[in-house]
């Protein structure tokens, strides 16, 4: 297979993971061929991780007699790319907890599930999940308390509305 590199944000090639090897390129070169839907980093790739590990293995001597070079472990792709965050997503797990108390039980258990998300995303380290499920708990929090308020609001028009004409009624009796 023949495949193209990323140098200097330039497209370079096409070579043969024989040729790659002499390229002395890292785990973070981009590559490509032909069937890969975009460009991943070079240990994405596995035929180009290895052949990397293999370059590497021939040109450093092991370090005594008998010796094998350890197996590359596998990368996670989907945690590979990922840089840590200053600090965790908000979790919306009170206000979730509140709006099911006091407002919209329905929304607000989607609100807690959802919060209950973030920190199991950042728990193994998906901190793009976890910032979508802060954004979701968010959202379905919002949700709960805005249609409660609204349902508070038509709860107390209709009282004040029957107030007004059971009142005005009255008034009109005495006339």
């Amino acid at each position: 297979m023949r495949y193209y590199i990323a140098t200097n944000g330039q497209q370079d090639g096409p070579y043969e993971i024989e040729q790659l090897k002499a390229k002395n390129i890292t785990p973070d070169t981009l590559v490509w061929c032909e069937g890969m839907a975009d460009w991943k980093p070079a240990s994405e790739v596995d035929e180009v991780r290895i052949a990397m590990v293999a370059s590497v293995a021939s040109q450093t001597p092991p370090p005594f007699s008998g010796a094998s070079v350890p197996p590359v472990p596998p990368v996670k792709p989907q945690y590979a790319q990922q840089a840590r965050p200053a600090a965790s997503p908000k979790t919306w797990l009170v206000e979730s907890i509140l709006v099911t108390v006091f407002c919209c039980v329905p929304f607000g258990i989607v609100g807690i599930i959802k919060a209950s998300e973030v920190n199991s995303a950042m728990s193994r380290g998906d901190y793009a999940a976890a910032a979508k499920s802060s954004k979701d708990a968010g959202k379905w929090t919002k949700i709960g308390f805005f249609s409660a308020l609204a349902i508070y609001v038509l709860y107390i028009c209709f009282y004040v509305g029957t107030f007004l004409l059971i009142g005005g009624a009255a008034m009109m009796s005495e006339i």
